[in-house]
């Protein structure tokens, strides 16, 4: 297994269990073993922390969402409203209030 998909595969089962059982209730041996890695060190080998891990998790969520922040921004710009601001508060809103659709395969960041 690559490196880069060992280290896909321990931020999402640690996003989804930290979503389902809460931060402070999730050991990283149990982090591994959602991973389906056999490796006890493999979380710590790739992270280095907990806290790096967690700065993992939202590296990979909020490049998204600030790129489509960025385009919404962009298109209001191009339109050159007078009064942009209902404008810029859903281009702030929106890209993170997607994920609240309980069917979104990344659904379990927002939690």
């Amino acid at each position: 297994m690559k490196d880069t998909e060992t280290r896909d595969k321990l931020v999402l089962a640690a996003e989804r269990l930290f979503a389902e059982r809460g931060i402070d209730n999730v050991s990283l041996r149990e982090i591994n073993r959602a991973a389906g890695q056999r490796n006890v060190a493999a979380l710590r080998y790739h992270f280095g922390s907990r806290e790096a891990l967690f700065e993992a998790i939202f590296e990979r969520r909020m490049a998204g969402i600030n790129r489509r922040r960025v385009e919404m921004l962009a298109a209001l710009e191009a339109e050159g409203l007078d009064d942009p601001i209902r404008e810029v508060v859903e281009a702030m809103v929106l890209p993170l209030a997607t994920l609240l659709d309980p069917n979104a395969d990344d659904g379990h960041y927002i939690r």
